[in-house]
């Protein structure tokens, strides 16, 4: 076999006329040492790859030599790939190489995976028997696990995908789990590996399935070396060495075979969105999640590696649709909270020659608040001081990536920061010109002499929570929720500040007391655990402020507000508050944590207020929804009729349902317009041109 392996000419079937050779040549070349100081596959290799190009049956053969050869110690050699790294491969050699981790080695072919006897092995059957080495000896890293550890894993069957794309193989087939397999698995990562420094075959890598199948394949590896004792993780990286020279090679060069692969994708700018869509970034993350589960296990490059990965995360949350891909995880965003530093940040650096300092709006032991303008805008820039009370960088960059992946059009809008270079550094964001909620309400009563109206109050306490329910869903809790947290613009749209307290919530808090006490829930001020309900509980006392427009606990000190409150009390609801609200409040604010309804159970009620609003009201009714949205064709079409050519126009760009309504409009007979005049110089042009585009499409 080995005489026919070693003959066997690359990209060039056998020739007929070929010398046949004697028999004693065939017995001295398989028992005799060869008298050459290179193996066999690796002249086979180096004529395999003189076109540039590999096909599956030069590769199989390849694969097979390294494989039989002084026992398959070679496989394990890393130099014996190189020959991999100017190689281009097409769609059918690929599937081959992704295969090769499913397809046992150096056992009987005649098995397949769902056709191993596990009862002769004694193993589970979507794990492989541990292979020996001819001394007898322990083949893999996971000898010492328990078998209770390992049947809740299954391997990603990456072979499969050599199968998925063709159409005579059915989808059950394609779905089995496989076995473990080592030495495949080393030999199909050596080889991708190298395949990627070749441009033409990044194609294949951009696919779906080969993703999510590698990723698969990652998480898998992390799992296994989870659940294997730390004792045998350190036995198997004291003994890489001798691992490379042609023993067993453990699960951490594996995984660090296929974190080198999805790293390596990276460099690929343009193919970024389909990993974020895929569940690359989930395995990734996996290790930076689990990274002091590991740190004793794997090797210190890979943990060493995740910083990077949260650095990466980082800084593709600046661009979409990455960002709101990572928003959807509330996990990747903790990362990267936890990771917020002067090197790795989420905020836009402004150039301090752009921001002009105006008046000052506020001040306060920890911070300064001034108007300002910004790119031609009006800002608001909140200043501190590196000597001032309490500041910590760390803590200021921890605002600034909360305040940062915290965008919503209900959260005050972060413009940027200054950090670099200063003692003074300031966080720029859009100018709520009114202030907080009180001073917004009193401003009402000045410029019209009148209460401001119920509907007002309404609008206004929905944005509130629609904030804190934004804030809620990315698994933060605001933790200092408070009127004068909540800034109102010209418009009177509200807007939530103020992240300096914000934490990522972890099943229950149980920190120092930090919030403002006239807002603190019960559970907060005797320092025990508690969770977003504590939101809720302010957000009650936020409510009554403003529909009583009066200070909670007036007349009260710090001590008999604690006393009372711990003791049950709360302000008097007057009459004057709507019932429904009432009750909303009291909800708010239980003495039992679990008893307080979410924000969504919030925004029910306060929608309920809200809809509909009065005729003369002028502010935005929550939700809020475009108009080419909440208005129903028909409407449209009134409008449309009392309308000149060229608006309609312009009317008709906006979506297909506007398009559709101006087409109505124009076909009404009661319309004002001649109905020629719209058919010659609108209609008739756009059909003929998607007429055209059709056409031209069937052609193609």
């Amino acid at each position: 076999m080995l005489k026919e392996y070693a003959h066997r000419p690359c990209n060039v079937n056998a020739s007929k006329d070929h010398k046949k050779p004697n028999l004693s040549s065939v017995f001295k070349k398989i028992f005799s040492k060869s008298k050459s100081s290179k193996h066999m596959f690796v002249k086979y290799g180096e004529q395999m790859v003189q076109s540039g190009t590999v096909t599956v049956d030069n590769l199989r053969t390849w694969v097979k030599l390294i494989q039989s050869e002084d026992n398959g110690k070679n496989v394990y050699k890393k130099k014996h790939y190189d020959i991999f790294n100017k190689v281009k491969v097409d769609e059918k050699t690929f599937e081959y190489i992704l295969s090769l981790q499913s397809i046992e080695t150096r056992q009987s072919p005649a098995k397949t995976v769902g056709e191993v006897d596990h009862k002769k092995s004694g193993s589970h059957p979507y794990v492989t028997p541990t292979p020996t080495t001819s001394t007898g000896t322990s083949a893999t890293s996971t000898a010492n696990t328990s078998a209770s550890n390992l049947q809740s894993l299954s391997m990603p069957n990456l072979g499969s995908l050599s199968t998925s794309k063709t159409k005579q193989t059915t989808t059950t087939a394609t779905c089995a789990p496989i076995m473990r397999n080592d030495q495949g698995q080393f030999i199909m990562l050596s080889i991708l590996y190298r395949l990627m420094f070749t441009v033409d075959n990044i194609i294949h890598f951009a696919d779906l399935d080969t993703l999510n199948n590698l990723s698969n394949l990652y998480i898998f590896y992390l799992k296994l070396i989870m659940a294997e004792p730390a004792s045998a993780n350190q036995t198997n990286q004291t003994n890489d060495n001798s691992t490379e020279q042609g023993a067993s090679v453990t699960l951490n060069m594996l995984s660090l075979q296929v974190l080198a692969i999805l790293l390596k994708l990276f460099e690929n700018e343009t193919l970024v969105p389909l990993y974020f869509n895929s569940k690359m970034i989930e395995a990734l993350v996996t290790l930076c999640i689990e990274k002091d589960n590991l740190r004793d296990r794997l090797k210190d490059e890979e943990i060493g590696i995740s910083d990077d990965i949260v650095t990466l995360l980082a800084t593709y949350f600046k661009r979409e649709p990455c960002r709101s891909i990572i928003e959807r995880h509330p996990e990747w965003l903790e990362l990267i909270l936890k990771a917020s530093s002067r090197n790795i940040k989420v905020h836009r650096e402004v150039n301090p020659e752009n921001v002009i300092f105006g008046d000052m709006l506020y001040e306060s032991p920890l911070c300064t608040v001034y108007q300002g303008r910004f790119e031609g805008n009006d800002v608001a820039i909140k200043q501190q001081s590196v000597e001032g009370l309490c500041f910590e960088w760390p803590a200021f960059f921890r605002e600034i990536t909360i305040a940062c992946v915290s965008q919503h059009p209900r959260v005050v809008k972060c413009l940027g920061a200054c950090t670099e270079n200063t003692t003074m550094p300031y966080i720029v964001t859009e100018l709520c010109s009114r202030g907080n909620l009180m001073r917004a309400l009193d401003s009402y009563v000045k410029e019209r002499h009148e209460a401001p109206p119920l509907y007002l109050i309404h609008n206004m306490a929905a944005e509130a929570a629609q904030a804190l329910e934004f804030i809620h869903s990315k698994s933060l809790i605001h933790r200092d929720v408070k009127s004068a947290n909540f800034l109102v613009k010209d418009d009177f749209s509200v807007k939530l500040i103020d992240f300096g307290t914000s934490k990522m919530m972890q099943n229950q808090l149980n920190m120092t007391v930090i919030g403002t006490p006239i807002y603190m829930a019960e559970e907060v001020i005797r320092g025990e655990k508690y969770q977003q309900s504590a939101d809720v509980y302010s957000f009650g006392i936020v409510l009554w402020e403003l529909f009583t427009r009066e200070k909670p606990f007036d007349g009260m000190h710090e001590f008999e507000r604690v006393t009372y409150v711990l003791k049950g009390g709360r302000p008097a609801i007057p009459d004057t508050v709507p019932p429904i609200i009432s009750e909303l409040i009291q909800r708010c604010w239980h003495a039992n944590p679990t008893m307080r309804p979410n924000f969504k159970s919030v925004l029910k009620t306060l929608y309920v207020m809200s809809h509909p609003a009065p005729l003369e009201s002028v502010l935005t009714v929550v939700p809020m929804v475009d108009v080419n949205v909440r208005m129903c064709s028909q409407t449209l079409k009134m409008m449309f009729i009392l309308m000149d050519f060229p608006t309609l126009m312009r009317c008709s760009q906006v979506s297909r349902m506007w398009r559709r309504a101006v087409f109505l409009a124009v076909s009404d007979p009661d319309t004002k317009q001649p109905l020629t005049h719209f058919d010659n110089n609108y209609w008739t042009p756009m059909i003929n041109h998607s007429i055209g585009d059709l056409k031209r499409l069937m052609h193609s």
